[in-house]
């Protein structure tokens, strides 16, 4: 009796164990990710969608690049991208289940697919630099004139005494 126990208790873990990998049973597919900046008040994009204004939260795939864009008027806008890191543990559990029977290579499968090793910082601080760009000087005519919107400018001499026609 204890033999048939042990058999189904294999059985069950196996089609368990071969049906979803190890580090996506226990991880979320996305992970909640604070955004601040200084100043506060920065609007946060994340892949193009808009967030709102810092402090700010959002989810984000464990997979792939999140690219984020903080902005705030009189400031340059910060580029860059939410840190993701491989977390070695995982990899490494599912590495290790794999290597016998064969059929718990599965695992490792759907976790490199899901991204379920990945670990995701769980915050993300921008530092907003003061905008360099200033208002361009106005138009001025060869001569030190001001050109004024919607004005022509003033006729340039082209000689050094009066025109004579031939």
């Amino acid at each position: 009796m204890a033999a048939s126990k042990t058999i189904s208790l294999l059985a069950c873990a196996s089609v368990v164990g071969t049906t979803a990998g190890c580090a996506a049973v226990f991880r979320d597919p996305k992970v909640e990710v604070a955004f601040a900046s200084a100043p506060p008040g920065a609007n946060v994009t994340v892949k193009g969608r808009n967030v709102g204004p810092t402090p700010a939260s959002t989810e984000v795939p464990r997979t792939g690049t999140t690219d984020v864009a903080i902005s705030a008027p009189g400031y340059e806008t910060h580029r860059g991208s939410v840190r993701k890191t491989m977390n070695g543990a995982w990899v490494t559990v599912d590495v290790l289940t794999c290597v016998f029977p064969v059929a718990l290579c599965i695992p490792l499968l759907v976790d490199a697919i899901t991204g379920a090793w990945v670990d995701v910082d769980p915050s993300y601080d921008a530092t907003l630099k003061p905008s360099t760009e200033s208002p361009a000087p106005p138009a001025t005519a060869p001569n030190g004139a001001p050109i004024l919107p919607g004005a022509a400018p003033a006729p340039i001499p082209t000689g050094t005494g009066p025109e004579i026609s031939l």
